[in-house]
Parts: structure tokens; C-alpha cells; sequence
């Protein structure tokens, strides 16, 4: 199956000005790829290629941060023969957990349901980085970048929080090691596009 499961689709231009702006080109391509995943997908179900655990992901990292989303917009890129739509959001790096400070300063991810991810403006995610780049490609079911919700607060710092991810993070710099047991779920529930059509959960 693709690395790339959502094709671009017609999307609706600003009814005054007659252009895409940013934020509605985000809004729509939110939209349009829940809703073609929700109508098209589910006869065949939800098929993406296993990727590493979060534990491992950690292991193998460079660094591990905390960034807020500042701003997000859509793009369009041709992959092979067809048209692929992502959602770029920029970063700001608040924390370095492990390792050196990062240089990431975007991820760009795709808003399928089937794997997909959604983030918003103003929240808090950890990020696992395996080099220095400056934009974060994540793909369907990725573990490397996950949500805090509102266990964090950027004044109080990491070391405040109850966040159990975060406090498998802070054991990682004394242990070297994310224990085998620890769910990373709930965290990349966060992160994951909510899905309005409540009938196809169970699909998948």
C-alpha cells in the first residue's frame, strides 16, 4: 500500500475573494480527506505497514523535543504519477528531552483516517528525531510524533508534569531505555484525525 494514501482532491475556493486562503485550504483538505477516507476506504479497510514502536523510535533518536505548532498550510506534491495533498505545520522547538537541541523547524503530514495524523495551532507534541532536519515527514501510523493534551504547560517545564510520557522520557536520560510495557496509545490518539462517522470505527 502507499506511503502516501490520500490523493488530491478538487478543493473549494474563498467565496468572496475567490481564492484558496491558507487556513481554509487546511480546513478543506482536513475535510475532504476524512470524508473520501470515511466514504471509499472502509470496504476495504484500514491496511498501513507496521512502524516501530515509540520505545524503539526513542532508542535510535538523535533527539526527542517538545515543539508548538505556530501556523499550518496545505500543499500539493507530485508523487509518481499522481497529485498528493499534506499539511505543513511550522514548529517551535520548547524543550529538548534527550539529546542535542534540534534544528526542525516543520513536520508535514497527511489527514487520511485511516493512519493519518491532525495536529492544532497552539498545542504541545513530542517529537523523535532520527538526524537534523529541518522538516519532519511522517508517515501513516508513525509513533515519532505524538500529543501531551493538556498535561504540559510550557512555564512549568517538563519536569512539572504528570504526563507519563513525559516521565518515561525524563527516566530515558538515567535509564537509556523506554520500558517495554509502556503504551504510547493514548499519546498518538492525540494526534490522530477525530472521525465523524462513528459507524466505520469498528472497520478500522
Amino acid at each position: 500500500m502507499s506511503h502516501y494514501p490520500y490523493r488530491a482532491a478538487a478543493l473549494p475556493r474563498d467565496t468572496v475573494s475567490g481564492v484558496m486562503t491558507d487556513r481554509a485550504r487546511v480546513c478543506a483538505l482536513v475535510f475532504a480527506a476524512a470524508l473520501l477516507g470515511a466514504v471509499m476506504q472502509p470496504a476495504r479497510g484500514c491496511q498501513i505497514a507496521e512502524k516501530p514502536p515509540f520505545r524503539e523510535l526513542v532508542a535510535a533518536a538523535t533527539s526527542v523535543a517538545i515543539v508548538e505548532v505556530t501556523a499550518q498550510r496545505a500543499e500539493t506534491q507530485m508523487i509518481g504519477d499522481g497529485e498528493y495533498e499534506f499539511v505543513v505545520a511550522d514548529l517551535r522547538v520548547v524543550e529538548t528531552l534527550v539529546g542535542d537541541r534540534p534544528g526542525v523547524r516543520r513536520v508535514r503530514y497527511q489527514s487520511h483516517w485511516c493512519g493519518g495524523h491532525s495536529l492544532n495551532i497552539g498545542r504541545f507534541y513530542v517529537v523523535v528525531l532520527s538526524g537534523n532536519e529541518e522538516t519532519l515527514k511522517i508517515g501513516a501510523g508513525s509513533q515519532a510524533l505524538l500529543g501531551l493534551g493538556d498535561e504540559y504547560e510550557e512555564g512549568e517545564g517538563s519536569d512539572s508534569s504528570r504526563s507519563t510520557l513525559l516521565m518515561q522520557l525524563r527516566n530515558f536520560k538515567h535509564i537509556g531505555q523506554v520500558p517495554e510495557g509502556f503504551d504510547a496509545q493514548p499519546f498518538l490518539a492525540i494526534v490522530q484525525p477525530h472521525l465523524e462517522w462513528p459507524s466505520v470505527e469498528k472497520r478500522r
